[in-house]
């Protein structure tokens, strides 16, 4: 019998189905029964465990994965470094479970976040397929600079800044596509969401705008299972603007120039005096009104031993719209993980690689932005194809570039992103409260972008020529973090004592094409068939170093005591500012555990006091900005390109800084089933 991590589990019992033949574990969680039928039932119980029924199936041997009955209060939540549980953490933490991201079909995790924790605010800024998500904690954190909290993913940063994965314009605009379409929701095993400064100091300047931290499934001890899930779905738009129809339109058109003492003519109103009034066509109706379909296939493989766990995944996920067009999000994901315990429980490792492939298929640009064009605008001629102008007036001289809305669906962006993300963690145990760790990670982020404006997406009058846009990126980082861990337990105290230092670098490069000028459009994909190419290329390298350490004293189940401080190096600032301090404490005190708080308040289960202040920093900036800066331009000085100053060398550019302070009060009543927090 083992638990959860694999440990044996003494004192279970363990009865054979419909008999009265039982027994118990021993100290090595062993078993043993003779002369029963190799096809009975097993039942395992126990006081503080959850009861499970095993078939035999004809096997002699058994490793049987049991798991405890824990109470909300004492579920592990991962913290920074380390874990506790919402009974004895000193700081300010929300856990989302995988129980609660599966019951949503979203393809972003992050949009399984939306309204499951306090403080955290997630906001969908568009409902193109694979659109940006902003997040915030507890609101705007910094004036100008970022405000994306810290995300890690199995000890590896991810996605710094929330930073689109898009060079080239599409649907979603100006917030991009999200770098968290590359993660499959299924693979999650719990989100973390760290708040106050106590629970993200230690992640020093990282950690001003709050910590995610994401941690995916891994292998459990037990009979290896095998898992399926598919499901499908459809959605449509259901709560819309009223927009006016043609008479009504005219009405107010008419009214606004009487108000404006202006007479119509055919150059300020040609939809009054030129177009049919007598026309109507839905906008709204022709852009939103499809049906966009999902499909979603997961499948995973898991099991393993005391000693060794692993667990294999595979997802696909397609998404459509409900714009007039087939074109779809596809992604396709892979995760593993095996993990290994020595036999004396000394050494243990844990690899997790995960690799996603996302194919993002979308029109240059967001035609719901059309809906409110005039009802009685001509969008097909005589012939039924696509019109440009009515009378003497250009849509594209009245409407922008596009002219007509239709054209929008001439066009189309093609967004191919892959994600491959790898940690492997070791531990050591020296002697008894010592224990070593190492964190290795790395991540890289590969995209390829074609963006395509064929001929029967241009207004003729414009005299443009076809043309297309290529993009490929990618976004390097790796990160090292040795750590020491002593802890120790001595009459009604325990105290662990963490150190370590962390190593990170992150390497952008990117190549933006444009290419103009294509006398077919049967070369829009391929730049050889361009009359014209512009080229631009980045680059980008960012550095950081750390030393941090964590102080832990628990007293007696009652008196909490955690102290955090961080000293930060970033390549992002001036020579003499590249290196700063953070630091927080946290206090608990658990008021339910004394003898008159059972006395007075025997309503109340639990209650807890806390309270911490630290100051924690933002080296999101960007990259290079002390430094002298030259921006290349047209203009040329005798026949030779100029660089014009972009920025001045700054050696006091520094790191920005904020102080957190927060108390708060946990409640249990009746016996934890009811929980409140409240915290300022």
């Amino acid at each position: 019998i083992v638990n959860e991590k694999g440990e044996s589990v003494p004192g279970v019992t363990i009865t054979v189905k419909g008999t009265n033949k039982s027994t118990v574990s021993n100290n090595d969680g062993e078993f043993y029964f003779k002369e029963i039928d190799l096809n009975a039932i097993l039942i395992i119980s126990g006081a503080e465990i959850k009861n499970v029924e095993i078939r035999i199936e004809n096997r002699n041997y058994l490793t049987i994965s049991i798991n405890a009955k824990i109470g909300e209060l004492d579920q592990v939540i991962m913290m920074a470094y380390g874990q506790t549980t919402k009974r004895l953490n000193t700081g300010n933490i929300g856990k989302v479970t995988s129980e609660e991201i599966s019951k949503q079909p979203v393809s972003n995790p992050l949009a399984a976040l939306e309204g499951r924790i306090a403080g955290l605010q997630i906001t969908q800024t568009s409902g193109i397929n694979g659109a940006g998500i902003k997040v915030q904690i507890r609101g705007q954190n910094s004036i100008i600079q970022g405000t994306e909290p810290f995300f890690i993913i199995d000890g590896v940063p991810f996605a710094p800044g929330n930073t689109a994965l898009n060079q080239i314009s599409n649907a979603t605009n100006t917030n991009g596509l999200s770098p968290f379409n590359l993660i499959n929701p299924s693979d999650i095993e719990s989100i973390e969401v760290l708040k106050d400064a106590d629970a993200t100091a230690i992640y020093g300047s990282r950690g001003a705008n709050g910590v995610i931290i994401i941690t995916t499934k891994k292998g459990k001890a037990g009979k290896a299972s095998l898992k399926a899930n598919l499901y499908t779905g459809s959605s449509h738009v259901t709560r819309t603007l009223d927009l006016l129809n043609t008479q009504q339109y005219l009405l107010m058109r008419n009214e606004a120039f009487r108000n404006d003492g202006v007479a119509p003519t055919v150059t300020n109103a040609p939809d009054l005096l030129v177009w049919d009034t007598t026309r109507y066509t839905d906008m709204k109706k022709l852009f939103t009104a499809g049906t966009a379909h999902t499909m979603d296939a997961q499948l995973s493989y898991s099991g393993g031993n005391t000693n060794t766990q692993f667990f294999i995944g595979g997802g696909y996920h397609r998404e459509t719209t409900v714009l007039p067009t087939d074109l779809a999000d596809k992604r396709a994901s892979v995760h593993f993980n095996i993990s290994h315990v020595t036999t004396d429980k000394k050494a243990s490792v844990n690899l997790t690689t995960s690799y996603s492939i996302d194919n993002n298929q979308l029109s240059t640009r967001d035609l719901t932005a059309f809906i409110s064009l005039p009802p009685n605008m001509q969008l097909y001629d005589s012939a039924g194809n696509i019109n440009w102008k009515e009378g003497n007036t250009l849509f594209s001289s009245a409407f922008g570039d596009y002219g007509n809305p239709l054209a929008g669906l001439k066009t189309k962006y093609t967004g191919e992103n892959q994600n491959l993300s790898s940690s492997l963690q070791t531990s050591y145990t020296i002697f008894k409260n010592l224990q070593l760790k190492l964190n290795l990670g790395y991540n890289i982020v590969q995209g390829d972008e074609v963006s395509i404006n064929p001929s029967t997406s241009i207004d003729p009058s414009l005299n443009i020529l076809p043309f297309s846009y290529f993009g490929n990126s990618s976004t390097r980082q790796w990160i090292i973090e040795p750590q020491a861990e002593y802890s120790r337990s001595f009459a009604k105290s325990k105290v662990s004592f963490l150190a370590g230092s962390t190593w990170q670098a992150n390497v952008y490069k990117g190549t933006y094409i444009s290419a103009s000028d294509y006398t077919s459009d049967l070369f829009l994909n391929s730049l050889a068939g361009a009359g014209s190419v512009t080229t631009n290329t980045g680059y980008r390298q960012y550095r950081y170093q750390a030393i941090f350490a964590r102080f832990n004293y628990n007293f007696n189940q009652k008196y909490l005591l955690n102290i955090t401080g961080r000293r930060d190096g970033s390549s992002r600032f001036g020579p003499s500012k590249q290196f700063s301090n953070f630091g927080a404490g946290g206090m608990g005190w658990i008021f339910s555990n004394e003898r008159f708080s059972k006395k007075a308040f025997p309503f109340i289960s639990f209650g807890k006091i806390r309270t911490s202040y630290g100051i924690t920093g933002s080296d999101q900036i960007g990259d290079y900005k002390y430094l002298d800066t030259w921006t290349a331009t047209s203009t040329t000085y005798q026949g030779v390109s100029i660089l014009n100053p972009s920025a001045l060398f700054n050696p006091d550019y520094s790191w920005e800084v904020n102080r957190k302070f927060e108390s708060g009060i946990e409640l249990g009543l009746v016996h934890d089933h009811i929980l409140f927090s409240v915290s300022y």
